[in-house]
């Protein structure tokens, strides 16, 4: 079985990891932990300016580290399972159902913030694209209430 995690940052990668290692996956297991990297606004991004280029160098080890971290704790509960680390660069809902459908991903399993209605109509919303647009099932995982 092969399972996408599209991870955004530890507040949410948490509880998907949690979800994901308290379910008992049939057969063999391929995990796919995914991070995406948010490309820098255009105007800022042609700038010959070190500033920005470090803002995105944090982001990309940022995004690294995150991913590297949930894979060691997917690690100690599935141990014979292999685990993809990925980071990629684009724009989330883009990224997360190109890689679903080029790695034949049979789950996915996303985070959610829990915006309301009319933030979530401004800014559109990550796992409402993907359950819309994916070719496998996806699992929106919702963080604990505060």
């Amino acid at each position: 079985m092969r399972i996408l995690i599209a991870i955004e940052d530890s507040y949410f990668a948490g509880p998907q990891i949690e979800f994901v290692s308290n379910h008992n996956w049939p057969g063999e297991v391929l995990f796919n932990i995914l991070h995406v990297v948010p490309p820098l606004p255009a105007d800022l991004s042609q700038e010959d300016n070190s500033f920005i280029v470090d803002i995105g160098n944090r982001r990309l080890e940022r995004g690294k580290s995150l991913v590297r971290e949930a894979a060691q704790k997917l690690a100690l509960k599935f141990p014979d399972a292999k685990i993809i680390q990925s980071v990629e660069h684009g724009y989330a809902k883009e990224k997360i159902l190109e890689v679903i459908e080029s790695w034949e991903a049979d789950v996915a399993i996303l985070g959610s913030h829990g915006r309301r209605e009319l933030t979530r109509t401004m800014i559109g919303s990550v796992s409402t694209a993907v359950l819309t647009y994916a070719l496998c099932s996806v699992l929106v995982v919702r963080p604990p209430k505060l």
